[in-house]
């Protein structure tokens, strides 16, 4: 066994030293590889090749779902290198989150909106709509996008913590550039809730159609406030309202110019502010909008209720006395008319004829 062992050893070739020198550099190659790859990494961010910079400030005027996709697919593969690739993976989703792709985590402040295209906005003018080939809308019909996908994607307590409390609709129609951007929380009346679609620039995030709502605060009378909703709260449906109380936050938008359906004065155009948002806080229902509103004629519903239910029992409980004795009646005069009526066929002939013997015996004694 000794003698195999020692002819096997003689046959393996000893190691020479360019064989040596070889795997010495192989190794020194792989260990300079993971060395420097790190730091190329954490160096160099990745760069966008997706995405052509000359559209940085328009990311809506385009279907993005293909830009989604191709960065889903990028952060799979550098997820797959582990450590190595954690900084590219976290630059990378930054530079998504930036460019609209994706929302990292859910914020506790709503989405800010674009400066550059508030900045095109215009007042005392219809909301925009990209058909009218005579008016110039292009920039504002692209921030009514903006706030719309924005007020989508933001979460409602995140809309509502940031929302500012001291601003009144006289502050918004004296100063729009001012407050035009910002998140505003306001309180009234809800009357009337109209659907509207909505532009297809938003159509590839779900939102198909806007709520239109008219609200009216107190101490302002009969001026409106106009918000945009991309949805409703549960209970609400598009139509009339009967001054339900609600509060919303939404960002400010323009001072919008609408034509009234008031036709007693002469001009129909009116000016209210125009806000968008996600959707609306149904309140309770103030005791004194509650009384005036349930009282007819001076008399409360509940009353009234009473009253028209007392004479529906009045009238039921008449026409059963009537229906009853005009049955009894026809039972009356069924049996007066059974005890006076003779059935002369079924009557004996004996009789007859004892009776006609009788007259005539009578005659005869006569």
């Amino acid at each position: 066994m000794a003698a195999k062992v020692d002819s096997l050893m003689g046959k393996v070739k000893k190691p020479t030293p360019a064989r040596l020198r070889l795997l010495a550099l192989v190794a020194l190659l792989g260990l300079t590889a993971l060395i420097v790859y790190p730091l190329l990494a954490r160096a160099e961010p990745p760069q966008a090749p997706i995405f052509d910079p000359k559209e940085d400030d328009e990311p809506l005027l385009r279907d993005n779902r293909q830009d989604v996709l191709a960065g889903a697919a990028m952060l799979f593969g550098l997820g797959w290198q582990g450590a190595p690739g954690a900084p590219a993976e976290i630059a990378y989703m930054k530079f998504g989150e930036k460019r609209s792709l994706w929302v990292l985590g859910v914020g506790d402040r709503a989405i800010p909106l674009i400066p550059a295209f508030l900045a095109k906005v215009r007042d005392h003018r219809a909301l925009a709509n990209g058909l009218d080939p005579q008016v110039d809308d292009a920039g504002e019909l692209t921030a009514y996008a903006d706030a719309l996908a924005k007020a989508n994607l933001s979460p409602v307590d995140a809309i509502a913590n940031g929302a500012r409390r001291d601003v009144s609709r006289t502050n918004l129609l004296s100063d729009p550039h001012r407050f035009r951007g910002e998140v505003i929380h306001l309180e009234g009346r809800l009357r009337l809730v109209e659907k509207l679609p909505a532009p297809l620039l938003v159509s590839y995030l779900g939102i198909n159609e806007v709520y239109e709502a008219w609200i009216f605060e107190q101490g302002y009378g009969a001026n409106a406030t106009c918000l945009l909703l991309t949805e409703l709260p549960e209970g609400l449906t598009p139509g009339p309202q009967n001054d339900v109380s609600v509060a919303f936050d939404a960002y400010f938008f323009k001072i919008y110019r609408y034509k009234s359906r008031d036709r007693s004065k002469a001009s129909q155009e009116r000016e209210a502010p125009l806000c968008i948002g996600r959707t609306l806080t149904l309140l309770k229902r103030a005791p004194q909008v509650a009384s005036e509103e349930t009282r007819i004629l001076g008399i409360s519903s509940s009353l009234l209720g009473v009253f028209i239910g007392f004479i529906l029992c009045s009238f039921c409980l008449a026409v059963g006395l009537i229906l009853w004795f005009r049955r009894n009646d026809n039972r009356v005069r069924q049996r007066l008319k059974s005890a006076y009526t003779i059935n002369f066929e079924q009557m004996d002939t004996s009789v007859l004829q004892n009776d006609h013997e009788n007259g005539t015996s009578e005659r005869g004694v006569q």
